[in-house]
């Protein structure tokens, strides 16, 4: 609770990563230019000028606006096949801006937390992405996968849960070439048989990757909570070794005589009971 939520090393990280990704962008969107789009000429037909058009098109704008829907393993193609034109810019805000919501709770949360804290915000980072993107395959729920599997503690912490989740999502992938194929090839089915593979392989994602960020976070309580209990019990060592250094007058001698006292008011008691009887210990002791 005594740590910053975020941290000044984080924020120039961030700008630094915004930096080489806009100059990375700015090289690519310049080099498919080609040499008479550099040179400000060209003759005739502008053929750098369609160079770049076709560049940004087929990496950039295409993705954004989503315009190929060819079915995949993603949650894109089916809702926009379905969903009416004129509400096609709002969902296609909706699916495309609510990723840029994740990074900063996530830091906040988990990613703040070292040391097992900036994987973890990383880890979801990449399943996040391969959920949520617009042409996903199944190659990039398999880098999730092989992600997910590195940390063991992580999954000595959700043992079952993620045995069962992983199965869920791997039977989902390998029914998606089936279903593939009863609706395209045979013509047997239609689209909602592909897409509730899709469905399937997208929730089981989505629970799997919850559940290791969760192992993740009771595995960070439970250190720390370890952390505490171990530095109170080594200040309570020493501060006890210091009190039998200190002398007599110590707070550990002090609590000694205290001890002996009340034994030797317990002893006096008990032989009043013998000698006097019960009923004249209780007239003494009201006294």
């Amino acid at each position: 609770k005594d740590e910053a939520a975020i941290e000044v090393g984080f924020v120039l990280y961030f700008l630094r990563f915004l930096v080489a990704f806009g100059s990375a962008l700015l090289v690519l969107c310049l080099a498919s230019l080609g040499p008479s789009g550099l040179s400000g000429g060209g003759g005739g037909s502008g053929g750098g000028g369609a160079l770049s058009e076709n560049f940004l098109n087929a990496c950039f704008v295409s993705v954004l606006l989503v315009r190929d829907l060819t079915p995949n393993v993603g949650l894109f193609w089916y809702i926009f096949i379905e969903v009416f034109d004129r509400f096609r810019s709002l969902f296609l805000f909706a699916f495309q801006a609510h990723l840029f919501f994740y990074p900063l709770p996530l830091h906040i949360r988990v990613g703040r937390h070292r040391p097992i804290g900036p994987w973890l915000h990383c880890a979801a980072a990449v399943g996040i992405v391969a959920i949520f993107k617009p042409y996903p395959t199944a190659s990039d729920h398999g880098l999730t996968l092989s992600v997910l599997l590195i940390p063991i503690e992580l999954l000595r912490e959700s043992e079952k849960q993620f045995a069962f989740l992983m199965s869920g999502l791997l039977f989902g992938l390998s029914m998606f070439p089936t279903m593939s194929t009863v609706w395209l090839a045979r013509n047997a089915g239609n689209a909602n048989f592909l897409y509730n593979m899709t469905l399937v392989i997208n929730i089981f994602a989505c629970l799997l990757l919850t559940e290791w960020v969760r192992a993740g976070m009771k595995l960070r309580r439970r250190q720390r909570l370890q952390a505490f209990c171990r530095g109170v019990v080594l200040d309570t060592l020493e501060a006890m070794l210091a009190d039998r250094q200190d002398g007599s007058g110590a707070p550990g001698v002090v609590a000694a005589d205290a001890v002996a006292a009340a034994g030797a008011s317990e002893a006096t008691a008990a032989k009043t009971i013998i000698t006097d009887g019960p009923a004249a210990a209780g007239v003494r002791r009201r006294r």
